[in-house]
Protein backbone atom coordinates (compact mmCIF):
# COMPACT_ATOMS: atom_id res chain seq x y z
CA UNK A 1 0.00 0.00 0.00
CA UNK A 2 1.24 3.46 -0.83
CA UNK A 3 1.12 6.41 1.54
CA UNK A 4 -1.62 7.95 -0.60
CA UNK A 5 -3.84 4.88 -0.23
CA UNK A 6 -3.33 4.91 3.53
CA UNK A 7 -4.24 8.62 3.58
CA UNK A 8 -7.47 7.97 1.69
CA UNK A 9 -8.41 5.07 3.98
CA UNK A 10 -7.56 7.18 7.04
CA UNK A 11 -9.80 9.99 5.83
CA UNK A 12 -12.76 7.68 5.14
CA UNK A 13 -12.33 6.07 8.57
CA UNK A 14 -12.37 9.51 10.20
CA UNK A 15 -15.53 10.35 8.25
CA UNK A 16 -17.24 7.17 9.50
CA UNK A 17 -16.06 7.82 13.07
CA UNK A 18 -17.26 11.42 12.90
CA UNK A 19 -20.68 10.34 11.63
CA UNK A 20 -20.89 7.75 14.43
CA UNK A 21 -20.08 10.42 17.05
CA UNK A 22 -22.72 12.76 15.61
CA UNK A 23 -25.31 9.94 15.79
CA UNK A 24 -24.40 9.29 19.44
CA UNK A 25 -24.75 12.99 20.29
CA UNK A 26 -28.11 13.10 18.50
CA UNK A 27 -29.43 10.20 20.59
CA UNK A 28 -28.47 12.03 23.80
CA UNK A 29 -30.44 15.15 22.86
Amino acid sequence: MTGHELDVIDRSLMKVAGRHQINQIDSYL
